[in-house]
């Protein structure tokens, strides 16, 4: 019932926050124009569909208060710089003459040690106190738009802010250039848009749901994280799978919990690869498994020093990089000479392989059904609530 609970409860920067409830001809016309030229095949009923949950996981993370709606990225630059570059995109392609627009050079008064005073040393944590930020408020790097040194700093990539405590003026000058060329992009495209009932608050939207999608799916379980990560709301819905779901799984799917236990197999060392390979295409020619047992050569998977039969081996075997070669390896063929760790070479041939099953209470059965449960589940609420979210009386199909 935990997640269940959970689950209910839960242009310098970007115009107020909300999401669109519907998409207009003139909007979902536009994207579809912008993926053709980007070689995305969509057709305009997928398209449609994709925007309008677009917006739902947009809506979705407002009422779980997702930190990712300003930044999706710790280190990276925040939405709003995202949002201005797929904007200026959007209406280069929709209106090609405003990409003869002209920047204008930009002399910042700001020496570089006058930046690094102002700034001070970048903080170990790479926060910054309210302090310091009200500080930078006050400092003006354009009239108009109004533009501090506090919002260039708030937009910046890590990387980009401490270069910018290192006196980099340069970066700063770009900055601010790139924020009074998009002002004045935009003040252009206002009436174009306008001719075409089109509003750049909707498109901010429309491109901020695109941005954020695969950083809100993944957070809402119905999409991998980047090394395995799991977010608090996947965490909530895995820690709400009992044991007998994961009992029920292992009936269910037990056929995927085989794996190779044991194997026979021989492992024969070279001192050179010229005698390795001489042994291989001798063995290749004729009875692999008799010019093996009978040349004499010694089986290094055996404990003894003089045994030349197979040896039935696990995974667990003492001699682990053999091992896990063999258990490699195809059965009923001899590899290839394999060069050793230990700049030796190997030859392994394996036959009569057995196999068994986890048992249900094993930590890999837990693993993998918790795993295939939680993405289930997960999927299954996203489902639920973007069907309702689209048949809410506000939501305009």
């Amino acid at each position: 019932m935990r997640f269940a609970i959970f689950l209910w409860v839960s242009f310098v920067s970007l115009p107020c926050f909300s999401a669109l409830d519907h998409i207009t001809e003139a909007e979902l016309a536009l994207m579809h124009s912008l993926y053709q030229a980007q070689d995305r095949q969509i057709s305009k009923t997928s398209l449609k569909t994709r925007l309008l949950e677009n917006q739902f996981l947009l809506s979705h993370a407002r009422k779980l208060n997702l930190s990712l709606l300003d930044r999706h990225a710790s280190v990276g630059f925040d939405n709003a710089y995202h949002v201005r570059r797929y904007i200026s995109s959007m209406l280069f392609h929709k209106f090609p003459q405003l990409t003869h627009t002209k920047r204008k050079a930009l002399q910042i008064s700001l020496s570089a040690e006058e930046l690094k005073s102002l700034l001070g040393p970048y903080p170990n944590n790479g926060q910054y106190t309210e302090q310091q930020r009200q500080k930078w408020r006050q400092i003006s790097m354009s009239k108009q738009p109004k533009i501090t040194l506090d919002d260039i700093l708030a937009s910046q990539s890590m990387q980009g802010r401490f270069s910018l405590h290192e006196g980099d003026i340069g970066l700063l000058s770009k900055d601010v250039e790139d924020l009074i060329s998009f002002h004045q992009l935009k003040n252009k495209a206002a009436p174009l848009l306008a001719e075409q009932k089109l509003s750049l608050t909707r498109l901010n939207l429309l491109a901020l749901g695109e941005l954020l999608r695969p950083s809100i799916q993944a957070y809402l379980g119905v999409k991998s994280q980047l090394h395995g990560e799991r977010s608090d709301y996947v965490d909530n819905i895995r820690s709400d799978v009992s044991d007998h779901e994961i009992a029920q799984f292992y009936i269910t799917h037990k056929k995927e919990f085989k794996y190779l236990q044991h194997i026979s197999a021989f492992a024969a060392i070279f001192e050179n690869q010229q005698d390795a390979m001489a042994t291989y295409s001798n063995a290749s020619r004729n009875n692999t498994r008799q010019i093996l047992l009978n040349s004499g050569l010694r089986n290094h998977f055996s404990t003894s020093k003089n045994v030349q039969h197979l040896v039935q081996i696990s995974r667990h075997h003492p001699k682990k990089w053999l091992a896990q070669v063999a258990f490699n390896n195809q059965v009923d063929e001899l590899s290839r000479p394999i060069r050793t760790p230990q700049g030796k070479w190997a030859l392994i041939y394996t036959t009569k392989p057995s196999f068994a099953y986890h048992v249900k209470d094993s930590e890999t059965v837990r693993y993998r059904a918790l795993q295939h449960i939680t993405q289930h589940k997960a999927k299954t609420a996203y489902t639920h609530l973007f069907n309702q979210w689209l048949h809410s009386e506000k939501t305009k199909t």
